[in-house]
């Protein structure tokens, strides 16, 4: 349970600010895949500001902050906060560079 809120948390919030509010509002209203090495988490964020990774894995609450989503893990309680690829929509996948590696994330 700890590798999965930590591959969640270095996707939504272990990376450097820049990019434009676009991409977390795709993230949050269709949901996202990362994959993480050979593992894949679904994560689906829902309109009243809470979030579930790999069905309830993780859960917790989020926010989008200017170009920013954060996170705050009930695992962790800890919140982070990304910036997101500019322009990204449904289909699109990118890569996040965290303390850990890399992890690739698809909008759904």
């Amino acid at each position: 349970m700890k590798i999965l809120t930590f591959v969640f948390l270095l996707a939504a919030g272990a990376l450097p600010p820049a990019a434009f509010a676009q991409t977390p509002t795709e993230v949050t209203t269709r949901g996202v895949v990362i994959t993480a090495g050979d593992q894949k988490f679904e994560a689906n964020f829902t309109p009243d500001g809470k979030f579930v990774l790999a069905s309830v894995i993780d859960e917790g609450v989020w926010r989008i902050e200017g170009d920013k989503l954060c996170t705050k893990s009930s695992n962790t309680l800890i919140e982070t906060c990304t910036a997101y690829p500019p322009n990204k929509k449904s289909g699109d996948k990118f890569e996040l560079d965290g303390a850990s590696g890399q992890v690739t994330v698809q909008i759904r």
